[in-house]
């Protein structure tokens, strides 16, 4: 879906500047493909045969979150399921605006226009226009975006908020706190 919403969405806005840094697991051992690896593999072909090379930069996993979301303008996550998703928790945690497919508790973690923009995982055409709707934003409201994000980290992300809905959990369940 990414790759076809990336050409959809250079057609329609051919010079939008954007590149897409993408980071994970290989799943290489020993320089060696594994099964895991057959997902990587595919998207690796796709793009190698596209016109996507310079746009779409593949990486290798990075313990270092805090500099690549410090360098990046937004997340784009095109989950087509998901729990609570680490990459969405850390990117608004980090202040970033967040495009993300309309999965598991993305719901709950961008707010559509607020501090991101949500978008069906099962469509590149729905992607595409996602994508050109947020090239559109400008910068006071991306800023805002960022704002937003980082609020709604604060509100449920942080540890005194983790702490206090694990305390009314126990009450909830008549249990006495761990000591």
């Amino acid at each position: 879906v990414m790759i076809d919403a990336i050409q959809l969405f250079n057609k329609r806005m051919p010079d939008n500047g954007f590149i897409f840094d993408w980071y994970g697991d290989n799943f290489f051992r020993n320089g060696q493909p594994t099964a895991a690896s057959q997902h990587f593999l595919h998207l690796k072909e796709r793009v190698e045969k596209s016109s996507l090379q310079s746009q779409i930069r593949m990486h290798g996993p990075d313990k270092d979150v805090l500099s690549l979301y410090s360098r990046a303008s937004a997340l784009c996550l095109a989950s087509k399921y998901e729990g609570f998703s680490n990459v969405v928790g850390e990117a608004i945690a980090c202040g970033l605006p967040v495009i993300a497919s309309k999965a598991g508790d993305n719901l709950m973690l961008v707010a559509e226009g607020e501090n991101g923009l949500l978008f069906d995982a099962e469509s590149s055409d729905t992607l595409a226009n996602t994508l050109e709707h947020f090239a559109r934003i400008d910068t006071k409201t991306r800023q805002a975006m960022s704002r937003k994000s980082r609020a709604l980290a604060l509100k449920l992300l942080s540890p005194e908020v983790f702490v206090d809905k694990y305390i009314h959990l126990f009450h909830q369940l008549g249990l006495p706190l761990p000591t």
